[in-house]
């Protein structure tokens, strides 16, 4: 599903849609089968456009960043102490 122009060519749509599936907690692999792509052409996209990559980085820290804000909102509250606890244990 890439451009027929150059072939490592990621249209819009196509950059937008990944980062939006990344960004929902899929992985690479999993946006690589939906766009019709391999995940070498991601790869080579993401060395080719450096601003496609910084939004892909974002993307894939979207789903922890959620997680931790809604549990620092849970622990806001004293009935979800536990909440608390969870988000700042670390291993």
């Amino acid at each position: 599903m890439t451009s027929p122009e150059d072939p490592n060519r990621f249209s819009d749509e196509q950059k937008r849609e990944c980062c939006l599936m990344i960004s929902m907690g899929c992985d690479r692999e999993t946006a690589c089968n939906y766009l019709g792509v391999t995940a070498e052409e991601l790869h080579d996209q993401l060395r080719q456009d450096e601003v496609f990559r910084r939004q892909l980085l974002r993307a894939e820290a979207t789903p922890e960043f959620n997680h931790m804000r809604n549990l620092y909102q849970a622990a806001k509250d004293e009935k979800h102490w536990r909440a608390s606890v969870v988000g700042t244990s670390r291993a």
